[in-house]
């Protein structure tokens, strides 16, 4: 700034912008680099969350029912599973390649078809029932403190017990499987 423009714009002179000291090349440094991380954290974060986002989306397809609603889902297999109300299933989309574990929020009947060497496994909370072809309940919503699986027909493996038709298993918080 030239001597002359400095008389000319007194105002300037007065709140510091002409005559201030320019700013040391370490805190330009700084200030570049903090911007530069900022911008790195906020890509990382978008590409991160939208990564992840979409590997749950393309892992598995899921069912849901609301409050007052039931729906009926036909397992890749041919199988069945009716949806109670306020439940949730997720199933594998490899399911066909002989992934057959589905994962139940709520309470689903389940219709399966016999197919020797490709059983499929229920997980509701800390419980896994397996089966090779039969027709039972499980229920476990996010509330409760026990999974209860009911067989209908045939039979199903609840931790260490075989459950037969006619007859319940009810799972607690210690894992152990109580016939009812």
């Amino acid at each position: 700034v030239s001597p002359r423009e400095k008389s000319e714009y007194p105002a300037l002179k007065r709140i510091g912008v002409l005559g201030a000291q320019p700013l040391p090349r370490m805190a330009w440094f700084a200030a570049a680099m903090f911007v530069l991380g900022l911008v790195v954290f906020v890509v990382d974060w978008h590409v991160g969350s939208r990564h992840n986002s979409q590997r749950v989306a393309s892992s598995s397809l899921a069912y849901n029912t609301g409050n007052g609603e039931r729906a009926t889902v036909t397992l890749p297999d041919g199988g069945t599973v009716a949806l109670n109300v306020a439940s949730r299933l997720e199933v594998p989309m490899d399911y066909l390649t002989g992934h057959h574990t589905v994962r139940l929020v709520g309470e689903g009947l389940f219709t399966v078809p016999h197919r020797d060497g490709t059983p499929l496994t229920v997980l509701a909370g800390a419980t896994a029932a397996r089966v090779l072809g039969t027709s039972f309940v499980v229920r476990h919503y996010a509330t409760d403190t026990t999974t209860l699986v009911v067989v209908r027909d045939g039979k199903v493996a609840v931790g260490g017990a075989v459950v037969v038709a006619a007859h319940a298993v009810e799972v607690g918080r210690t894992g152990m499987p109580r016939l009812r």
